[in-house]
């Protein structure tokens, strides 16, 4: 996940086993999701940019929910 820090977006780079779908949700600290979306899978090396205009500078967390794995990222606003 880059840039981090980062004003508005960042770019996401994920390694799938196999074609599928993830979730990504960015999260604040009081664990309010704000942003949610779902996006497809290929095998192999996936690239994303998610955007996120209008928040506040803070930290927040990048979810990324492939199944039953979780995995979470901390995100610096400014």
């Amino acid at each position: 996940i880059y840039p981090n820090p980062t004003r508005n977006h960042v770019n996401i780079q994920y390694p799938a086993k196999q074609a599928g779908v993830i979730h990504l949700e960015l999260v604040d600290n009081n664990g309010r999701t704000l942003i949610r979306q779902v996006r497809q899978l290929s095998a192999g090396m996936n690239q994303w940019e998610f955007r996120f205009p209008d928040l506040l500078s803070g930290i927040y967390y990048l979810r990324l929910i492939e199944g039953t794995e979780i995995r979470v990222k901390p995100l610096h606003i400014r």
